[in-house]
Order: structure tokens, then C-alpha cells, then sequence
């Protein structure tokens, strides 16, 4: 059967997500394997990382053709155990920072230049993987606002988080909403509906998302995905290539389900709190029917509610920090709009 493919945005809750998956027997998991080529690889789409780094990288001979070989091998051994592959990775990592979602404009990777994996690649994709390739995936898209992800990124780039990340500046294009609109609308082209899954609803009601979950991508659910033990070796092995960015998960032992009234959710991780409450301060995410601000529309019932986003940034960030996430949320907060209006419905 088709990888499942976790499609998703920087600070979305997607580790928790993924921990969840590894619980089961049945799933093997490739954790953000597209980094690699996009920021080390002869390949690379992002200049974050100086030549000099680069080539120090473990990774730096990585190309993309590398990463999809790999997760073949993965999938035709998991095949033979009656398992299947889960990659979570960022979409970000397959389009150049500047795509446009306009069809067929971004070049395929070199690597991918002959016929050997099965893959008859055109010059130019959606992204820089062959479309044969991008389409042959079952997707599950998982967003989260961007007053919330925005914010959670951009303090991981300054100090002192970015002593231990290393990312050490902030770059509003990594968001990643944009890449995410562009390859749910070009599946939508193709016939395809995947699961759209905002963190808030997961926060909300961990057991009903992971169920329909399950069912979008031909899986049983099994309760085990709703808590977890202490992290094997082969779980903190996974997550140590990002240092600094998924300590909150390591820590957690699983999902809280909490009552939904109002509108409201309140929610976290067993044991975890930064990343994974998705809410304004006190722990609720504020969600009434039909608001708009700052000439942005909303869809179904969020409200777009700048002043009060900027009091809760400020009280984390300088001026300078709040003016360059408003800039960051605005810029993108069209695009999760679009894609929330196709998110599953809790009952």
C-alpha cells in the first residue's frame, strides 16, 4: 500500500502527532527525512546554513533522489512485515521558498535525471520531487494557526533557544502555509480529497481525530495511539537530528481528551505544554462564528483578532519580535484559512 505522508507546517503539533503513530506495531516512521537535502544537500533549496557548514553536514551529500530511495527500501521491507511507512515532514522542504503554486513551474531535482526508480520525471513539477512521485502518497495535512505556530518558530530562532537549535535567525518564509496550500489545492486537482486536521480539534477530541485519521488512510484505529511510555532509544534516536525543537514531545506521555463547550477547546499533551496547548493565555483557543480583522475573512468559526494576539506576543517578545510576527501571520494567514475551511469536523 501508498506511504502515509504527513503534511504539515512548522510548530503544528505534528511530533506529538507522529509520536502517536509510533506506538503502533504495524507503522514505521520517517521523521522530516526532506530536511536533509533541502538545507545540507548538493540539492539545497535554503541558503540557512553557510557553504562551510554545509559541507561539515553528515548530510551534505544527500540528495532527494537519496531521500525517496530510501523511503522505497522502507516501504518494500515494511511491505513484507504487513507494515507500512508514516513519513511526517514539511512541506516547505519540496518547493523553493519563493513558489508560487502556479502548475509545473518548480525543476525537478537532477537527481531524479534517470529512469531507475520507476519514475519517468518531466523537467518541472509542483515541487521538486516528479509528479509521479509527489501524487503516488496518501496525505494527511495537519495545520495549526499562525498566531500560535508563528510565534512558537520565531522564539526557537533567538537566543536563547537558537543556542541549542541552531537556527540563529528568523525567517518569516519557513512558515510553511504557503507550500501546504499549494499541494492540497494541486491533489484537489487531481481528484483527490486528503484529511485536512487542525491541532486545535486534536487538543480538542485526541481519540475522534486519530479515528477518522486512520480511517482517510486505510488504517485500523488502535488505542495505544492515545498514550505512550517512556521513549525508546529508537524514538529519541529519531528526534535528536532537530535538537532544541522537540523536547515538549520527549517529555510527553500522551494526549488529554478535554470537554469542548462553546466553541472553546482546552487541551495538551500528557505532560507537555509548549507546542502542543493551542489556545490564547489561559489555555482556550478563542473560536466564535463569523469574525474578520485587518481585511482578512474567516472561515467557519475562527476569529482573525490582532490586538489581542499582539498582547500575548508581546508579553513574550520585544517590539521588534511582535511587529515581525504580525508581519509573518498576516502574510500567511489567508492561506491557513483556505486550507481550515477543508479540515475534518468534529461530532
Amino acid at each position: 500500500m501508498s506511504s502515509i505522508f504527513l503534511a504539515t507546517h512548522p510548530r503544528s503539533m505534528s511530533t506529538a502527532l507522529e509520536r502517536s503513530f509510533m506506538t503502533r506495531e504495524d507503522i514505521v516512521c520517517a521523521h522530516e527525512p526532506f530536511g536533509d537535502p533541502f538545507y545540507f544537500g548538493p540539492e539545497r533549496l535554503s541558503d540557512r546554513y553557510p557553504e562551510k557548514k554545509r559541507v561539515q553536514s553528515p548530510y551534505a551529500g544527500t540528495t532527494y533522489a537519496d531521500v525517496y530511495d530510501e523511503l522505497r527500501s522502507m516501504a518494500y521491507e515494511a511491505e513484507k512485515e504487513n507494515k507500512r511507512v508514516f513519513i511526517k515532514d514539511m512541506i516547505s522542504y519540496l518547493m523553493p521558498e519563493d513558489a508560487t503554486g502556479n502548475e509545473s513551474n518548480v525543476a525537478v531535482a537532477k537527481s531524479f535525471g534517470s529512469d531507475v526508480r520507476n519514475s519517468t520525471p518531466s523537467d518541472t513539477s509542483i515541487t521538486v520531487l516528479p509528479s509521479d512521485i509527489l501524487n503516488s502518497f496518501q496525505y494527511v495535512f495537519l495545520i495549526r494557526a499562525p498566531h500560535l505556530a508563528v510565534p512558537s518558530y520565531y522564539k526557537r530562532c533567538i537566543p536563547p533557544d537558537s543556542e541549542k537549535t541552531g537556527f540563529d535567525h528568523y525567517r518569516p518564509q519557513e512558515a510553511g502555509y504557503r507550500q501546504l496550500r499549494i499541494l492540497y489545492d494541486h491533489l484537489v486537482k487531481l481528484g483527490k480529497r486528503p484529511l485536512v486536521v487542525d491541532a486545535t480539534d486534536i487538543i480538542a477530541d485526541p481519540e475522534q481525530v486519530l479515528k477518522q485519521m486512520c480511517e482517510s488512510v486505510d488504517l485500523p484505529f488502535d488505542q495505544s495511539m492515545l498514550s505512550w511510555d517512556e521513549n525508546s532509544p529508537k524514538v529519541v534516536k529519531a528526534f535528536e537530528k532537530w535538537n532544541g525543537w522537540h523536547d515538549d514531545c520527549l517529555k510527553s506521555t500522551g494526549f488529554n481528551n478535554k470537554s469542548r463547550t462553546n466553541g472553546a477547546t482546552n487541551g495538551h499533551t500528557n505532560g507537555s505544554t509548549n507546542g502542543s496547548t493551542n489556545g490564547h493565555a489561559n489555555g482556550h483557543a478563542k473560536e466564535v462564528s463569523n469574525g474578520h480583522a485587518n481585511g482578512h475573512a474567516s472561515n467557519d468559526d475562527f476569529v482573525v483578532d490582532f490586538a489581542d494576539w499582539e498582547k500575548q506576543w508581546a508579553a513574550k517578545f520585544d517590539q521588534d519580535g511582535v511587529d515581525t510576527i504580525r508581519a509573518t501571520v498576516n502574510e500567511y494567514l489567508d492561506d491557513y484559512l483556505h486550507l481550515r475551511k477543508h479540515k475534518l469536523t468534529l461530532v
